[in-house]
Order: C-alpha cells, then sequence, then structure tokens
C-alpha cells in the first residue's frame, strides 16, 4: 500500500477517529480523506474511494480486500488485525462479534504461515468452537482424548485448512507446507486445539492430534529438499537457472515430485532488479553507488589503483556463492591485517543467515555435528588463525565435490542431499598446510590476495555495525556476479597452476608473518641460523604465538624463502639479514663468510 495511513497503525492517539459504543449501530474509524472503516451488522471499508464489504472482519477474505482496495494481501491481513485489535481495547462486545468465522479456509485465503499464525494469535481460547457445532462436531470432557483428537484432526483434514508434511529423515518433527518452504507446525498445532477446544485442549490431546495430523501427512523424502537450482526468499522462490521468480508448484524434479525448501534467505529481492540483470541492464557501477561494495574493493586493487586477477577472482567468488551448480570450489582469501578480509566474511553471513554455515576448519573436519549442519547451506566460511595442523585436502574435496552429501549423526536417521552446491571459504592471514597438492586439489583452489591495508587513522569501527545494513546489496551483488559467471558457462578466474603451487608452499608456511615482520631480504646478507632462530622465539614471545616451531622444523621452513648452506659446522642463510630492531644476543654475522653448500 506504501501510505502512511494504513502503515503507521500503531494506536488510535495517531488518529483522528471517533468511536462508538457497541449498543449503537455503527462504530466508524476515520483517517482524514484516506481511510473510513464502518462496523455494524457488516463490515464498509473505504480507502481512496474503493470499497470493501464483508460479514465480520474476521471473516473477511484478504485476497478478496486486497483486491477491492488496490492493496497487497499481506496489508489487508494488517489492516483486519489492527482493525480488531482497536475495538477490543474499545468495545469488547462488538470485538467479540467481529471474530466470528463461518469458514476459516477464506478467513485465511492468500495468506503465507506467518501472517496465518499472526492473525489467529488475536482470538481468545475457544473462540472457533462455533465452527467445530456448526460442521456437525460436539465435544464434552466424557469425551476420551483420543476421540476429542481424532474429531479435530478429521475437521482440518476435510477442510484443508493447512497442508502438513513430515520428512523421511526426521520422525520426530511435524511440518506445514507454506508456499514451498517447510515451517515446523508444533505452535500451530497448539493454537489450532486451544482456538477450536478452549479448556478442553489439554497437553495430551495436543500430542494425540498431532500423532494424528503426522499419520495423515504428506511424506517428504530427504532428496526432495531444498533444490540447488533454486532460492527460497522472502518474497519468492527464485529460478537460478531461468534467472527468474517462480510459482512454488513449479519447483519440481524431473519424476514430477514437489520440492521443498527447509532453509531460506531471509531477503526481499526485487523483481525488477532481476528482470534488468537478466536483460543486462546493470553494470558493475551500480554497485560502487552503494556502501558494501566501496567498503571492500580498495582491498583487492592492485598497488596502481587497478583491477586486477585478485579483484575479478573475488568477484567470480561471490558469484560462485548462490550459483546453481556444483563448482568444486574452495577460496582462501590471504593477505595482511586490516585488509577487510573479516568485514567480507561477515557481510556474506550477515546476507545468507541459515544459508551460511560458519565454523573452523578443524571442526569441519572432525565434527560429525557440523559436517550434519552442511545439508541445505549454500557456502562454508572460516575465519580463524590458522594451526600446524595439516588440513585433508580430500575431505575438502568430498565437501566441495557435488555428489551426495550424506550424514548420519549419532541416535538419528541418515540425511542426504542429492544436489551439491557447496562452496568453502577461507579467510586468514596465511594459508593452512595441506596434507597434499594434487592437480585435482590445486583444480579446486583460488587465492585471492589482499592489499592496500588502512593505517591505524584510517580504521572504521563502525562498518562492522553497517553489515546488517548491506544485506541487500551483498545479494544482489552476489546474484549480479552470478549471472555474470552463468553467462561464461561458470569459467572463473584463476592464475598459472605452477604459480599457485608456489604461492601456497609460500603462503601456507608457519613463518610467513615472522620473515615479513623481522627479516629482510638483501642479496649481500647472510645470518647464522642460530641467530634466526633466536629473532624467531623473541617474536613468538612478543606476539603470543601458540604453537612454537621446533629448531629443525624452522630451519626446513626457512628454506622454502631463503637459500641455507654451511660455514665450517655452522648452519647459515643466504640473502637475508635481520631487521634491526629484533637482534638479540648474535654470535656475530656471517655476511662477509665465504658459502659452503
Amino acid at each position: 500500500m506504501g501510505t502512511p495511513s494504513l502503515d503507521s497503525m500503531k494506536g488510535q492517539d495517531e488518529y483522528k477517529a471517533i468511536g462508538s459504543r457497541s449498543d449503537e449501530a455503527v462504530f466508524t474509524i476515520q483517517e482524514g480523506s484516506d481511510l473510513k472503516v464502518e462496523i455494524g451488522r457488516a463490515v464498509r471499508i473505504n480507502y481512496h474511494n474503493r470499497e470493501f464489504i464483508a460479514e465480520t472482519l474476521a471473516q473477511a477474505s484478504p485476497r478478496k480486500m486486497a483486491k477491492d482496495l488496490g492493496i497487497s494481501i499481506k496489508e489487508a491481513n494488517k489492516l483486519r488485525i489492527y482493525l480488531l485489535k482497536r475495538l477490543e481495547r474499545e468495545d469488547r462486545a462488538r470485538f467479540m462479534q467481529q471474530i466470528r468465522i463461518f469458514d476459516l479456509k477464506e478467513a485465511l485465503d492468500g495468506l503465507g504461515f506467518d501472517d496465518s499464525v499472526e492473525f489467529l494469535s488475536i482470538f481468545p481460547s475457544g473462540s472457533l468452537i462455533g465452527l467445530l457445532v456448526s460442521s456437525g462436531i460436539s465435544f464434552s470432557e466424557r469425551m476420551r482424548v483420543g476421540e476429542k483428537a481424532e474429531a479435530l484432526a478429521k475437521y482440518m483434514m476435510e477442510r484443508g485448512l493447512f497442508r502438513f508434511i513430515s520428512l523421511d529423515m526426521d520422525p520426530d518433527r511435524l511440518y506445514v507446507d507454506d508456499n514451498g518452504i517447510l515451517r515446523e507446525a508444533k505452535g500451530l498445532v497448539n493454537m489450532i486445539a486451544r482456538l477450536h477446544l478452549g479448556g478442553l485442549s489439554t497437553r495430551e490431546v495436543v500430542n494425540e492430534l498431532r500423532d494424528r495430523i503426522f499419520l495423515t501427512s504428506e511424506k517428504v523424502k530427504s532428496n526432495q529438499l531444498n533444490p540447488m537450482r533454486y532460492l527460497a526468499l522472502e518474497n519468492g522462490i527464485l529460478d537460478l537457472q531461468e534467472f527468474r521468480f517462480v510459482s512454488p508448484d513449479d519447483v519440481r524434479d524431473k519424476d514430477g515430485r514437489r520440492h521443498y525448501f527447509t532453509k531460506v534467505l531471509d531477503a526481499y529481492v526485487d523483481p525488477e532488479f532481476i528482470d534488468k540483470v537478466r536483460n543486462g541492464e546493470i553494470e558493475l557501477d551500480y554497485f560502487r553507488k552503494g556502501e558494501f561494495l566501496p567498503s571492500i574493493e580498495r582491498f583487492y586493487l592492485e598497488e596502481d589503483g587497478k583491477a586486477g586477477i585478485n579483484f575479478l577472482m573475488l568477484q567470480d567468488m561471490m558469484g560462485s556463492i548462490l550459483a546453481p551448480v556444483s563448482m568444486r570450489l574452495i577460496s582462501f582469501i590471504v593477505g595482511p591485517p586490516r585488509t577487510g578480509k573479516t568485514l567480507l566474511l561477515n557481510s556474506v553471513k550477515g546476507a545468507l543467515g541459515d544459508l551460511c554455515l560458519s565454523t573452523s576448519l578443524n571442526q569441519l573436519m572432525e565434527d560429525m555435528f557440523t559436517r550434519a549442519e552442511i545439508l541445505g547451506s549454500r557456502v562454508i566460511v572460516s575465519s580463524e588463525e590458522i594451526s600446524e595442523k595439516k588440513v585433508d585436502v580430500d575431505e575438502l574435496k568430498k565437501i566441495v565435490g557435488g555428489d551426495v552429501l550424506a550424514e548420519r549423526p549419532i541416535y538419528s536417521t541418515l540425511r542426504q542431499q542429492e544436489e551439491n552446491p557447496i562452496k568453502i571459504i577461507v579467510a586468514g592471514n596465511r594459508l593452512p598446510r595441506f596434507s597434499k597438492l594434487d592437480e585435482g586439489s590445486l583444480d579446486r583452489i583460488r587465492i585471492i590476495r589482499t592489499n592496500n591495508p588502512l593505517s591505524p587513522d584510517e580504521a572504521d569501527p563502525s562498518l562492522v555495525s553497517k553489515v546488517k545494513e548491506w544485506k541487500n546489496e551483498v545479494i544482489q551483488f552476489m546474484l549480479w556476479n552470478m549471472r555474470r559467471i552463468q553467462l561464461l558457462n561458470y569459467r572463473i578466474a584463476d592464475i598459472d597452476p605452477l604459480e599457485k603451487y608456489q604461492l601456497i608452499t609460500i603462503l601456507s608456511n608457519p613463518l610467513k608473518d615472522y620473515v615479513d615482520t623481522c627479516l629482510a631480504r638483501d642479496p649481500n646478507g647472510r645470518e647464522y641460523a642460530k641467530d634466526l632462530y633466536e629473532a624467531y622465539l623473541e617474536y613468538a614471545r612478543e606476539k603470543g604465538v601458540r604453537e612454537i616451531v621446533g629448531r629443525n622444523k624452522f630451519y626446513d621452513y626457512l628454506s622454502d624463502f631463503f637459500t641455507s648452506g654451511y660455514y665450517h659446522k655452522d648452519k647459515v642463510f643466504l640473502g637475508v639479514r635481520i631487521r634491526e630492531e629484533w637482534i638479540s644476543g648474535r654470535a656475530g654475522s656471517p655476511s662477509s663468510l665465504k658459502m659452503e653448500y
């Protein structure tokens, strides 16, 4: 509706409204010339010279009200709820008249799950018992628990009030179909029993009612859940392959079976934006007008300020997240502190909600309960201090490999997802060490390097709190990039495999930060290995390094950066010198000594 008169309904003090008592003919609410409501023997609503008439407010069909008044179904329902609450405060007798319902299905016509629950929650206990009586069903204290539950369950099924679903992998829960999205039904079942049975609605009756509904519910298999081709949004279901919104009834597999969603992206995506992206009417500069991209872009540009391979790989990574295909992608964002790595990951997490699993690599490898949470997600993100423990590349390849994901947590049924769209994003100051690196591993890995760190004066702590405000921007950026790489048949940017292997060797080295901080490259420089190790221990103490590398391991790791040799019996490294601020108790510089290899 978009008008202040209906969007801002919060209390009678905001309105120039007049109300009459229930013993008078009509109760009137008027706001200027836009909205006039007359509640008497019938309900008459006039909004912008459009009129709607119903027998009672509760019985008014939200779909018909929306059509007659030229507003949305959601706004029609909110107007109805507002008017009922207004009557409840000001004229209780008339309120009780206006909550009369003769056909509950019509009263809920067009409403989603949340709106239905919001509407029903204003009704007093037992207020819908008349519906049962008019259907020829009577209840008494003498009836058994099973008889009460059976009668109410039969009444609900015959009238098709809600579509109940149960899952083969989760036999303890009952769900309601909310336009393709499965909502847990426990609270709704409790509410239905309370409204129809009043004081006869005991815990035993509710539990029995739930069991009766469960037996007649539609049985759905785990491979009918969260199809990766589609994205369930607040305002509908987006077909990511065709890049257009579709009806929930169209979300089916090749055998015609309906598919459902247990994970939803809680965001509104403007259909006009989708149309413009599909038609190629949006360019990168569109996103530079917002706040998200300008806040992170500088960290992925080259030293000359121009976009290069790192910025392109960032775009591809963002586009891969919602891509409806298995891209077998593991992205590592690596760079010095204050280069927006955590800010980027927090933006992704804030935008995707339940579709994003945030965990550590170690948990992902070892914790079966964490692995079970992957099902239905689109991306796994990890921002952590990299440990010395090697990452099992084969396990990561299984997760992003596009094969069937299946988990059986302790005391639980096997759960699986046949379509696996999972991608992994890890951010850190260096790369983890891998168990092995073969051609298949290198093909899956992308290394995105950050540059241009902020100075302490440039750092803006307020950006952390703005992440939630960027939600729609981030989602739009993901979708735009997804469509971009989709048109390229999902071919994404990468660096040369040999260069990548060498980069991984350096960036995964646990001494990388020490080398960057304490050492300087010098063609004529030479240092005793024991002095380099002493400088490392001093660095580790000052920086609070948790896992200190032993002397022999230290020498092995340092060999990735500098050539080593011997002077007599003393090990030395060539092409390096210790920065002056880290010199402590040195045995003397061998820089003028002849190297022996």
